[in-house]
């Protein structure tokens, strides 16, 4: 999931400043870059059912319509499901106190951390169950006097968003008052960009056993792939037929018993996005409850101060995960650095995230420009809070760890950006080669 966060709530991630986590990945080959009970109940984005709305709410979803008016978009589709996400998030909200849910962020002062109004893990675990596997979703969080909701949820999507504001194309609202007779209420607001349309999925399947995954590309995907993620940890890509915008896979559970992720890959006019991913479970139950990962907090002064201290701290993750998968460690190399360094930069600066910059320059064209050649290349890039989130993100996303773990890669560069926005962020870019023997001696 790519969660994009507002201060009040978010990639990341595209979901994580705090909730952010954005991810992009561009693979090596030329051209290219990359509960519900067991298996009878079949989950999809395309189920929706019809969304029933509050005052409130239907508030929320004018001030949501009138700011996508102003910027020349259209106001995104009400979802039945995504309302019932936002439902149970809400929930969660009203279990809290007021003064930890956030009753600043509804009065425009300093709001709590994101982190604070909706674990990410906890909201990707809800949009699982209701089918949702689209990567691309910004929760927008809010706690107050009921009254000044709707003028709080517009200071929030007035606030910048790294890596660009989104366009959402779908939509999920709920809420619920706090206490009768005070005023107070909170509310959750999903945007959602889709890119690929699913039929139903199962949640669980038999080991050994393959299921037909049906999809349908949107007018934004030029091209649709399928990446599989098992129990191993081993990445394949798998074939798809097309017809017209339909697509049709057959995914194999044949590595055992486990959790097996599905990724789709949508090619676009600012490159390759993930577009959807989910898991899949073989031979077990889907998890009842989120799986939460928790990571140290990084050494006071660090990551802000020193941009090239996180780019050493990003390359000792990556030559560690492939030292464990038995792999060669990769080389810093000075040019690859720097055209990353540049296009990290060039990011955060310009407010965009994608491979393809505002010039249509790809990956390769930033490499030529410095007068080197590779054999092979790919890249990875991500926006989240520092590197060890962003790496780990990386890693449990087939398409980024497929690079990350490419083989025929021999060298690296590490491109780390931080930008002081309302919500902290680091954007890193990957930038991954196979180098000629002139080149490697430059």
């Amino acid at each position: 999931m790519r969660l994009r966060s507002r201060r009040g709530l978010r990639p990341d991630g595209r979901n994580l400043p705090g909730l952010l986590v954005l991810l992009g990945a561009a693979g090596a080959l030329p051209g290219t870059a990359l509960g519900q009970p067991p298996a009878a109940a079949a989950v999809g984005v395309n189920q929706a059912s019809p969304p029933r709305s509050t005052g409130l709410e239907a508030r929320l979803v004018g001030v949501v319509a009138q700011h996508l008016a102003g910027r020349g978009f259209l106001a995104p589709l009400r979802e039945g499901r995504l309302d019932e996400v936002a439902r149970q998030s809400c929930l969660d909200l009203a279990d809290r106190p007021v003064e930890v849910a956030g009753e600043a962020t509804a009065a425009g002062g300093p709001g709590p951390r994101p982190e604070q109004l909706l674990e990410p893990a906890r909201l990707q675990h809800l949009l699982w169950q209701e089918g949702v596997a689209d990567a691309e979703v910004q929760p927008l969080a809010l706690c107050g006097q009921e009254e000044a909701l709707p003028a709080a949820l517009r200071r929030l999507l007035a606030q910048p968003v790294p890596g660009g504001d989104p366009r959402p194309t779908h939509l999920g609202v709920a809420a619920v008052r706090l206490a009768e007779g005070d005023g107070s209420a909170c509310a959750t607001v999903l945007l959602l960009h889709r890119f690929v349309r699913l039929e139903p999925w199962p949640r669980q399947v038999e080991v050994g056993g393959s299921l037909r995954l049906v999809g349908e590309r949107l007018a934004e995907a030029s091209r649709v792939r399928l990446l599989l993620c098992g129990p191993s940890g081993r990445v394949q890509e798998l074939a798809l037929v097309a017809s017209g915008r339909r697509f049709l896979g057959v995914v194999p559970f044949v590595e055992g018993m486990g959790a097996y992720h599905l990724q789709l890959l949508a090619e676009t006019r600012q490159g390759p996005v993930v577009a959807a991913t989910f898991p899949i479970h073989a031979g077990i139950a889907p998890p009842r409850h989120p799986v939460v990962r928790l990571f140290p907090d990084p050494p006071p002064g660090s990551g802000a101060a020193d941009e090239h201290a996180t780019e050493r701290q990003a390359l000792t993750l990556l030559n560690r995960d492939r030292l464990r998968q038995g792999l060669a460690p990769l080389q810093l190399h000075p040019l690859l650095g720097q055209a990353a360094r540049r296009h990290s930069e060039q990011m955060r600066d310009r407010r965009f995230f994608g491979h393809v910059s505002p010039e249509q320059l790809h990956p390769g064209d930033r490499l030529r420009r410095l007068g080197l050649g590779c054999e092979r290349q790919a890249e990875n890039l991500s926006i989240a809070p520092d590197a060890a989130r962003a790496h780990a993100l990386l890693m449990a996303s087939p398409a980024h760890r497929r690079n990350i773990l490419d083989p025929e890669l021999t060298h690296v560069g590490l491109g780390a950006a931080w930008d002081h926005g309302p919500v902290r962020s680091l954007f890193l870019t990957q930038l991954f080669a196979r180098l000629p023997e002139q080149a490697v001696r430059r």
